[in-house]
């Protein structure tokens, strides 16, 4: 909808489709995540990490991934939130070597690079 010039006529359209990225799933159904591109995020991980935690939300609903009966809200006590901070950076860490390690056969055939 963002190249639909009347869509928000207040705003100007855009010309072209911008990319689009997403974080890969393990959903099955209705459709399994098959990636048109692969990007490594090896030198900007820390950066990630940084830009997910800021949105309280995203950490909340990725711990649910985790345990699907609790919703684990992100501590507001500074020591908790270290803690916490810590729990899912090397969750997070973690699941970007598995990610990687799955698209590995498309990221050493370049076709990572838009």
């Amino acid at each position: 909808m963002v190249r639909v010039s009347n869509f928000c006529p207040d705003t100007p359209h855009l010309t072209k489709n911008p990319f689009f990225f997403y974080l890969s799933d393990g959903f099955q159904k209705p459709n399994p995540f098959e990636p048109d591109v692969v990007v490594a995020i090896d030198g900007v991980i820390d950066q990630k990490m940084d830009a997910l935690w800021t949105l309280e939300s995203q950490i909340e609903s990725f711990w649910a991934a985790f345990d699907f009966e609790t919703v684990i809200p992100v501590p507001a006590n500074s020591e908790l939130r270290r803690e916490r901070r810590a729990q899912f950076s090397a969750r997070f860490r973690a699941r970007a070597a598995q990610t990687a390690n799955r698209f590995r056969a498309h990221l050493k055939a370049g076709e990572g690079t838009p």
